[in-house]
């Protein structure tokens, strides 16, 4: 976990009506620094680059977000601020 990375679970267990009731991470997963990390499953080995949010998503393993990255659900966009990564 990066500096003044967030990574927030949810309100209760997760069922397939609701996947992303919790968040959890897989082992060698890297979150960067200031990314933040809500409601979502990500596999191994997964990195969620600086300054990113990642909500409501499932990342399966190996997939790579770029820095400055919003994903949410299954879109990305680009973010317009600049934490300092």
């Amino acid at each position: 976990m990066g500096l003044r990375s967030i990574v927030h679970g949810g309100s209760g267990p997760a069922t397939a009506a609701n996947p992303h009731a919790n968040t959890v991470v897989g082992a060698a997963t890297k979150v960067g620094n200031y990314a933040v990390v809500f409601r979502s499953v990500l596999g191994t080995s997964v990195e969620v680059g600086c300054g990113s949010l990642v909500q409501d998503a499932t990342l399966p393993a190996g997939t790579q977000i770029p820095k400055l990255t919003i994903v949410e659900g299954t879109a990305r966009r680009a973010v317009q601020w600049n934490p300092g990564c």
